[in-house]
């Protein structure tokens, strides 16, 4: 295996036939650079319907032999956005403050944000589901947040660590908007209520609980203005993908506009044309739920 020794990480590999073999016979893949998609000789795909994935959370970006030239695509994808930053989770308290204000300034910006929900003094974006999320952001060599996206669970998930940053910033805020924001609903139907602007959202959902299904939501894509064109949005959905592959979640589902439904299709998600709405978080736009499995 001395071809993976070599210090090179933008460079993109295609092996098949005996290094494919090779490979695939290891117990565990050894530590290597760039990107590597394997063919296996003879054999057919692992899984017909597996989607390629960009995810930056992971070593490789392993193919065995379906859909080549999309796997070859989220490999490019990959490289490219590996010389803008570094995709990570949200580990410190300075980070989820970036990030929160990443979240207010884009989404003021596009007039996501009700009237009733705009701070006062501190401009940050936050919601009751920072309680129990699992935000990433992608970060410049000097730390600046570039990019960012969530993976909410369902209530009873710990939080942990990032929900106390995000209460510790909350407080010191002392924005009455901001703590009236981050409070949890009184009667709180579900952990995805604001998706109940869907007709047919709470049937859905309680179907997916009756059959214990572990789900989880995509939620606050979010680039900042300048970097949209280097697929980084992409990039962070397939990352949370990842990330609920690793939480066992079983399915994932979101809500966007109908005009995002090709990008959101980019990352295997396919859209629920019986759960539609004429408006999502009070923008009158023709907005739809989309699921996809996690397994990858």
């Amino acid at each position: 295996m001395d071809w993976l020794n070599s210090d090179c990480a933008a460079r993109l590999l295609i092996a098949c036939g005996p290094l494919a073999d090779e490979w695939l016979s290891l117990p565990d893949a050894p530590a290597c650079h760039g990107e590597i998609i394997l063919l296996k000789t003879g054999a057919r795909p692992r899984d017909s319907k597996s989607v390629a994935n960009a995810s930056l959370l992971r070593n490789l970006n392993l193919a065995i032999g379906d859909n080549l030239a999309e796997k070859i695509r989220k490999a490019l994808r990959r490289l490219s956005i590996r010389a803008i930053g570094t995709v990570r989770l949200i580990d410190t308290r300075t980070d989820m403050d970036r990030y929160l204000r990443l979240r207010y300034v884009v989404w003021k910006n596009h007039s996501y944000i009700p009237q009733k929900r705009i701070p006062q003094v501190c401009p940050i974006e936050v919601d009751h589901t920072d309680r129990n999320s699992i935000p990433l952001g992608l970060f410049s060599s000097g730390g600046e947040i570039r990019a960012c996206a969530r993976l909410v669970k369902e209530i009873g998930s710990q939080g942990g660590t990032y929900s106390r940053f995000v209460q510790s910033i909350v407080d010191d805020s002392r924005d009455p908007v901001v703590m009236r924001n981050f409070t949890p609903p009184r009667q709180l139907r579900h952990p995805f209520d604001l998706l109940d602007e869907f007709q047919g959202f709470q049937k859905y959902y309680s179907d997916l609980v009756r059959t214990r299904t572990r789900v989880g939501e995509v939620s606050r894509v979010i680039v900042l203005p300048g970097y949209e064109e280097h697929g980084i949005g992409e990039a962070l959905v397939d990352c949370v993908i990842d990330l609920a592959s690793q939480n066992k979640l079983q399915k994932l589902f979101l809500a966007c506009h109908e005009r995002h439904v090709p990008f959101y299709e980019r990352c295997g998600f396919r859209p629920l044309p019986e759960l539609r709405s004429e408006r999502f978080l009070d923008i009158a736009q023709p907005s739809i739920i989309m699921e996809r499995e996690t397994t990858l």
